[in-house]
């Protein structure tokens, strides 16, 4: 049973190893190794990572969700952000390499979609050369 809640700063560790799993499994053959844990390095640093976690607990709408396995791992995050009243921007949504295509990325989607009504769009922007998320999208 996968479970979706909100992330909270004990989830920073687990954020990053996915993250950095993830985008290696994902981007290895579109981007450099070197060029990735740079990226993830300051992407998903514990400064970056504390500072979106503590401004979306701030926030009437929480905005960033986590997926836990039965295990209580963390499998899986999504984060979007506001653009207008019905319109959010899916900035990042990521699962664990070994836990993909078994429905946790629908499930982080269908979290939004429940809790961020009334949504009416979605917006998401993926590499053109990367077929996981493009075949994920379609």
């Amino acid at each position: 049973m996968i479970t979706i809640r909100y992330a909270n700063i004990n989830d920073i560790q687990q954020i990053r190893t996915v993250a950095s799993e993830t985008w290696i499994s994902t981007y290895k053959e579109i981007y450099s190794l070197e060029f990735i844990n740079d990226f993830v390095n300051r992407a998903y640093s514990d400064q970056s990572l504390t500072h979106s976690i503590e401004r979306d607990l701030q926030d009437k709408v929480r905005k960033f969700l986590v997926a836990l396995n039965e295990d209580n791992e963390l499998i899986g995050y999504a984060q979007v952000r506001q653009e207008t009243d019905h319109v959010f921007e899916l900035l990042r949504i990521y699962v664990d390499p070994s836990s993909q295509n078994i429905g946790v990325g629908t499930l982080l989607i269908n979290e939004y979609i429940r809790t961020l009504k009334p949504v009416k769009i979605i917006k998401a922007w993926v590499e053109k050369d990367n077929y996981i998320g493009r075949a994920f999208y379609s």
